[in-house]
């Protein structure tokens, strides 16, 4: 514990409010409300003399959508010594000298207790909160991290940052998600610091015996989750922030992408072999190079001269194009979109009034300050040029936002945002930025492409991202351990609210090798965004540039995730109503199994699909835990008793994945690319099973392309 923190006082006043209390202590004020049976809101800030609740926070939360929860009945006791406010479901027990919270079931069994030592208090970059860590206790969550699934005994800094070249110790990354998971075996909880400024937290490094949470700023503002189990608090934490919405359909295809295809050429040749090489492909992405010199919203006129032309012909081959866009806005008196964001005054400014500049791909730029409402929807009336060309999904990079030129890599801390008056510094709500540059481009396509579903990735996000685009884990590099590292990432940032993800297939950074893409392709099949992403200046990595077998393998698993896409968007619809990931942990699945607890290198895809992806070279079997029960073996058909550890075969034409008893898994057509045959189900895979499990699936259909689905319209 550092040596500057100050602990939170004793209660001197305490005001009993409709769903909880307010106190003072000499220099704080403490508002707890409980906003559902098994939601409670804690808040601290210094003191304000005359306020009898806490006023609200200078920064509205673009992470928390349910505004409107009405609050629920509670009972509350008092005595000389504590507070007790009792829901449905769980007893929060507030002391008074010193304030403690401790927050209990019903039936008194302790969840998630303050330290006696510290509690809540300041540090001396803001507030910041200690609690204890019960023996068995695992964390999960935190958004984008690398290393284990667990994060117990580690610290993490949550800041937006551009970071290349990522390790199991690599601390802050692109999405930062203050969220996280306390599972002690017997029960779930979850707490929520809603801070888009730098956050902290120690989760028993310092001390076995406790961890910590801090922000920035002048106010602590959590949420605790009751769960019991991690299902209810991933649901639970979905309701407060939102879910995502449905995608496309063509987005749960297969992508391809390079930094860059250019010119035009290069991309029509890319789709023609795709097609040749019986290789199923929906979406072909466009990175910086076809822009003018990196200035957005434009097209280079020598590399791409008839963008519309382009559009049109790969959409006549079944392909969507997916353009980049960066924010940073180039410095040129003769470029249309700084001369009109100038006049418009929508960049972001120091506090001498003068414009942040920085130095980013195009050269010198200004940013765009999304958090003004009037930049939002100019820069959506600027992605015209775009749809007018055919564009149909939107990639926003760079967002973090990064800046080459500046000594923290991102803008100047005291760069100001938001409306005149009501300006926030930059420190204040940097993992935002992505968010409300995410919002702008959700106006474009609600403005210039009414009634279609928008298709957007980000690599950068906050709290509530989920609502508006897709992430994948940003720049990785073509080794075998970034294949590995990338399942407890996703698998984390699905237990994150963040269900729609992906990483790089085959690897970004560096050169890939015929069977490491291969792995990779065969992992993709099962992640939610499956796109194979490479850098300028390494080599090819498309599918159909491998030599045989690899080529045939790599087909064959692409064709047989367009198989799976009635499964998989049932699972998207679940995620879109109750926040479930599609991607999950075996944890998630089977909590009351210990040896679940830790497993990092395998997944459930949906509750029936188990994958155990091959992360080495030359590796012709691997360890598999198969929980108790019996598995069917999806290329065999075998049957094979579960609660233990199996050596299951890999062959280069396989991974190991297994499908659970009473699982029903629809499957579709082989198809080139979405649409281009009617959805219908060509198989239905059955798992029977001997015990009293029954097998039963929902499935969901849509027309998968417009929002029809808002009002319950099907085909």
């Amino acid at each position: 514990m550092e040596k500057s923190f100050k602990s939170i006082g004793v209660a001197e006043q305490l005001v009993r409010t409709a769903t909880g209390i307010f106190l003072r202590t000499q220099t704080e004020e403490l508002e707890i409300s409980v906003l559902e049976d098994d939601l409670v809101r804690v808040t601290m800030r210094k003191s304000h003399p005359h306020a009898m609740t806490l006023p609200d926070s200078e920064i509205p939360s673009c992470a928390v959508v349910k505004r409107d929860l009405p609050g629920v009945n509670v009972k509350i006791t008092e005595s000389p010594l504590d507070i007790n406010i009792i829901t449905g479901k769980i007893r929060v027990h507030i002391s008074r000298s010193p304030v403690r919270i401790g927050f209990y079931q019903l039936n008194g069994i302790p969840v998630c207790l303050d330290t006696a030592a510290s509690g809540m208090g300041w540090m001396k970059d803001g507030p910041a909160c200690f609690k204890t860590i019960p023996a068995g206790t695992r964390f999960y969550g935190f958004g984008e991290r690398t290393g284990y699934l667990d994060k117990r005994g580690t610290t993490m800094t949550l800041w937006n940052t551009d970071t290349i070249l990522h390790t199991p110790s690599t601390d802050s990354l692109y999405v930062s998600i203050p969220f996280f998971i306390g599972f002690c075996g017997n029960y779930a909880y979850g707490i929520f610091l809603d801070n888009p400024g730098k956050c902290v937290f120690d989760m028993g490094k310092t001390s076995s015996a406790e961890y910590m949470f801090q922000g920035t700023g002048e106010i602590l503002d959590y949420y605790f989750f009751a769960g019991p189990e991690i299902k209810d608090v991933v649901e639970q934490y979905a309701k407060l922030t939102g879910t995502m919405e449905l995608p496309p359909l063509w987005a749960l295809g297969y992508h391809q992408s390079r930094y860059s295809y250019s010119p035009q050429d290069d991309v029509e040749d890319v789709a023609r072999s795709f097609r040749e090489h019986d290789i199923p492909c929906d979406a072909i992405y466009l990175d910086i190079h076809y822009m003018d010199g990196c200035r957005v919203f434009t097209f280079d006129q020598e590399a791409f001269p008839d963008p519309s032309g382009l559009i049109a012909r790969l959409k006549s081959m079944g392909f969507k194009v997916v353009t980049i866009i960066d924010p940073g806005v180039k410095i040129d008196p003769k470029y249309k979109i700084y001369k009109d964001g100038l006049k418009k005054n929508c960049f972001v400014k120091l506090p001498d009034g003068n414009l942040f500049e920085a130095e980013v791909w195009p050269g010198q730029v200004v940013f765009p300050d999304f958090f003004k409402e009037k930049t939002r929807t100019w820069w959506a009336e600027n992605h015209k040029i775009l749809f007018d060309a055919g564009v149909q999904g939107i990639w926003n990079d760079m967002n973090e936002p990064s800046c080459f030129s500046t000594e923290s890599g991102t803008m100047d801390l005291e760069a100001l945002h938001g409306e005149l008056g009501a300006e926030v510094s930059h420190a204040k709500i940097h993992n935002a930025y992505a968010n409300y540059m995410n919002e702008a481009t959700r106006e474009a396509f609600r403005t210039l492409l009414p009634g279609t579903r928008p298709f957007m990735v980000t690599r950068a996000g906050y709290s509530g991202i989920q609502r508006l685009a897709c992430v994948w884990t940003g720049d990785n590099a073509s080794w075998w351990e970034h294949l590995l590292m990338s399942v407890p990432m996703c698998l984390n940032m699905g237990l994150s609210g963040l269900p729609f993800t992906g990483a790089d297939v085959g690897g970004f950074l560096y050169d890939t090798d015929p069977e490491l893409l291969t792995r990779w392709t065969q992992l993709g099949t099962f992640i939610p965004f499956f796109r194979n992403h490479s850098a300028v200046d390494t080599c090819r990595q498309e599918p159909y540039m491998l030599d045989e077998p690899y080529k045939s393998i790599c087909r064959d698993f692409i064709k047989l995730r367009y198989r799976l896409i009635p499964y998989i968007y049932t699972m998207m619809h679940k995620a879109a109503t109750s926040g479930t990931p599609i991607m999950r942990p075996l944890v998630f699945e089977f909590p009351e199994d210990p040896k679940t607890h830790g497993i990092f290198d395998q997944f459930m895809l949906g509750p029936d699909i188990m994958v155990a992806p091959v992360y080495q070279p030359e590796t012709q079997c691997r360890t598999v835990y198969l929980p108790d029960g019996e598995w069917f073996d999806l290329y065999t058909g075998n049957v094979i008793t579960g609660n233990r550890y199996i050596l299951a075969e890999s062959p280069l034409d396989r991974i190991p994945v297994f499908l659970k008893e009473g699982a029903v898994i629809p499957m579709g057509r082989e198809m080139s690319f979405v649409g281009e045959l009617q959805q219908v189900l060509k198989t239905i895979d059955i798992c029977p099973s001997r015990n009293a499990r029954s097998g039963r699936f929902s499935l969901y259909v849509d027309d998968g392309e417009t929002e029809q689905y808002r009002a319950g319209s099907s085909p």
